[in-house]
């Protein structure tokens, strides 16, 4: 509707009218052809009550203006009384037009037709209505889209819409008949914003032109030029492309038809230089370099690239294309965040060019207008901006989003909180420790050789330890003194360690032991009074050891010379405490307090290597065939049939059961489908009355978080190595870490 008001106005403007005899006054009459700005106000109070509870707005209004908007806003006004023009004579630049202005130009009716068509065809909801010359029109969309072409020759109508700590506007210009900086072909939405991290201060999307092939980005490039043939070769396996900016560093996005045949045209070396997260980097040769990339963008100089999906990313670094990287991944991108903003949600789904911007970039664009000062010590850090700009046969449509950050809606979702590389190769996963002193998680990671090192919530190194051995299994926490400050507990081969959270030995540790530790540590904590055992295993033996590192006296294993095959367990039912562990090729040992039997098993006991749990009262594991075996109180075995084979995975937690069978998850009887991969076994964590559950997939990477329904989390899957660690921070809250690629680390945080 609203194009096809605007092509008849364009043919009013052309064909003319008859000169109106009436006398009655007339302000549009009165506005020539050199102003700037011609602003029609129809509600005055409106107007001022918007700049008042807008400092955004009010910002960005010169002072001479706001003036003229305070003398109309007691005056009765009518759609033709309230108009405001900024000249371009130096000394009479705002005149303000109602029925009393003494005016110094002469009348024009032509004119005063013409500009009432335009304004009559505005928004009635509109704030404020604004005819742009062309000089100011094309200076909005060239500091915008920062582009040098100019596309507007008339006047263009823009209206403003005030809302909450924001505004957006709609502008409309006719086409220029000798120009044609737009797309011929059909319109696509903006899919390279997909590809940008959240982090972009700014980025441009352009697309490429479906029937001409060459690019509509309304840069100045000659194709017929031979110089421009490499270029013009590469744009045309293009569909868009596009520049993104972060702190200060520029990168390109370009989305191909056939990545196989572009790669082709721009990797001329020899093979890629690295990967991240399972995404290859390759050099850029010095042809691809000069012939294309510096011709399209002559101020860059990028170095290297990488292929996500059909999308090339160029940057000058590793360390730039990571970012991409771990931003697609993570599902934090410019699209996510446009999409969860209701304000932006005003935009179309189509665009031939689309531009976002925030911060510093949103200060460059406003200064660029040259509408008003903008003060040095004027901040944009809360701002967002967003605009597009598509066409039809006849004009130009250019909407956009001006607002503050704060009105975007945030949902629950997940945060790379950091990504942590080392020089050394890590040797186990990163585990989440509890920081009494900062009552937060802090990561503690151990290298190649041995340095157990404490990571920070932000990603800053605290301290680290030579140890003497890799650390066995999980490293536990204690309150060795009963006074709130943990300490950490674990086990090398060779040596049993309590330090406390500056990487300090706590007497009378380290304990040196003569014959090899064979499982990992275990804390018992039978009556939760802090009164510590550890048990201890050395091939078929197990000990315990109290907080003096003597042995527990009362704790009497006797061994059958069978080798313990897993990590000993606390469980307690019914008031009774179990310690359970296989032992030999098919043994299971529950043992009481004392370490004597507390259940004699009545059959073998073909355990897989899955952990033993205890599910509806039942000690609970699964076969090497994916049967459930299960063991009463009394020592019954009885083995159910699941459908499961040998490529299975299992956790269960008080009345809960999860499997993995290939890709099928089954949470409580509830079947999941899940993308073909390589899964490992599921994790089950209680956050308070309900539960998460979350397994990782070998081949791809990724680690899926799932509710007790089987819904992914939102954020999830992410990029990680299996055996990652999790710690419930918070009712629907918790912190996740996991091995990157080589020697990094990632701590997520979802909330």
């Amino acid at each position: 509707m609203r194009k096809s008001i605007f092509i008849a106005i364009a043919a009013l403007i052309l064909m003319g009218c008859k000169p109106d005899t009436k006398d009655s006054f007339n302000p549009y009459e009165y506005i020539t052809d050199t102003s700037h700005l011609i602003i029609r106000i129809t509600d005055s109070e409106r107007l001022q009550t918007a700049i008042s509870n807008n400092p955004l707005l009010a910002s960005l209004i010169p002072k001479e203006l706001a003036a003229q908007f305070d003398l109309l806003h007691n005056q009765n006004l009518t759609p033709q009384s309230g108009i405001v023009v900024m000249d371009n004579n130096d000394n009479d630049s705002i005149v303000l037009l109602t029925d009393s202005t003494t005016l110094k130009t002469q009348r024009n009716i032509e004119n005063g037709k013409r500009f009432k068509r335009l304004f009559d065809s505005s928004s009635p909801s509109a704030t404020a209505s604004i005819l742009l010359s062309p000089e100011i029109a094309n200076r909005f969309t060239t500091a915008l889209f920062d582009t040098p072409a100019a596309i507007f020759e008339e006047f263009t109508l823009l209206d403003i819409f005030v809302s909450g700590n924001g505004f957006r506007w709609e502008m409309v210009g006719l086409k220029s008949e000798s120009k044609r900086f737009l797309s011929q072909g059909p319109k696509y939405a903006s899919l390279l914003s997909s590809y940008v991290s959240d982090k972009a201060d700014s980025f441009q999307n352009f697309l490429i032109d479906e029937i001409s092939g060459q690019q509509s980005s309304l840069l100045p490039v000659n194709y017929d030029d031979e110089s421009y043939k490499a270029l013009n070769d590469f744009m045309k396996g293009m569909e868009q492309w596009g520049l993104m900016n972060i702190d200060g560093t520029q990168l390109g996005l370009f989305k191909t038809i056939n990545s196989e045949q572009s790669l082709a045209q721009i990797n001329n070396t020899e093979g890629p230089v690295g990967q991240f997260r399972n995404v290859t980097v390759f050099e850029l040769d010095d042809f691809c370099k000069n012939a294309i990339f510096s011709v399209l963008v002559p101020e860059n100089s990028w170095e290297l690239f990488c292929v996500i999906e059909d999308v090339f990313v160029l940057g000058n670094s590793t360390k730039d294309l990571e970012t991409v990287i771990a931003a697609l991944q993570n599902g934090k991108t410019l699209s996510s965040k446009i999409e969860n903003n209701e304000i932006f949600q005003s935009l179309g789904s189509t665009s031939e060019v689309f531009s976002y911007k925030k911060n510093s970039a949103i200060k460059v664009f406003l200064n660029k207008l040259k509408l008003t000062a903008i003060s040095s010590d004027q901040s944009y850090g809360s701002h967002e901006l967003a605009a597009q700009l598509t066409s039809d046969n006849a004009f130009y449509f250019l909407d956009g989003v001006l607002t503050q950050s704060s009105t975007v809606n945030k949902p629950l979702g997940l945060t790379e909180r950091f990504s942590l590389r080392f020089d050394d190769n890590l040797a186990i996963e990163p585990q989440l420790i509890y920081n009494h002193r900062t009552k937060s998680y802090s990561l503690l990671v151990q290298d190649s050789k041995f340095k157990l090192k404490l990571i920070s919530s932000e990603g800053a190194v605290q301290w680290q330890k030579p140890l003497d051995g890799l650390i066995l299994g999980h490293v536990e926490q204690l309150d060795m003194f009963k006074n709130g400050r943990q300490q950490l507990v674990f086990a090398t081969s060779k040596t049993i360690h309590v330090i406390d959270i500056n990487g300090n030995d706590v007497p009378p540790f380290p304990l040196k032991l003569k014959d090899p530790i064979t499982q990992p540590l275990t804390v018992f904590d039978y009556d939760q009074k802090r009164d510590y055992r550890l048990s201890v295993v050395q091939g078929a033996d197990l000990f315990l050891l109290g907080m003096n590192a003597k042995r527990v006296d009362g704790f009497k294993y006797k061994s059958n010379k069978e080798l313990i095959r897993s990590q000993p367990t606390h469980y307690r039912i019914a008031g009774k405490d179990y310690i359970v562990f296989r032992t030999g090729e098919d043994g299971l040992k529950i043992l009481n307090r004392l370490g004597e039997d507390r259940i004699r098993i009545k059959s073998k006991t073909p355990f897989s290597d899955h952990p033993i749990s205890v599910y509806n009262n039942l000690f609970s594991g699964l076969s090497q065939q994916g049967e459930l075996i299960q063991i009463d109180l009394n020592g019954a075995v009885v083995k159910v049939p699941l459908d499961t084979d040998s490529n299975h995975g299992f956790a269960a937690e008080g009345k809960s059961l999860v499997t993995i069978n290939d890709n099928v998850l089954t949470i409580n009887g509830t079947r999941i489908e899940l993308p073909f991969g390589n899964y490992t076994s599921p994790e089950i964590w209680r956050n308070f009355n309900s539960m998460i559950i979350g397994l990782a997939d070998l081949q791809s990477s990724q680690i899926f978080i799932f509710d007790s329904e089987g819904r992914v989390l939102p954020g999830f899957p992410v990029f990680g190595k299996p055996n990652f660690d999790l710690k419930i921070t918070g009712k629907g809250q918790f912190q996740l870490s996991t091995l990157g690629d080589g020697n990094s680390i990632i701590f997520y945080d979802y909330r």
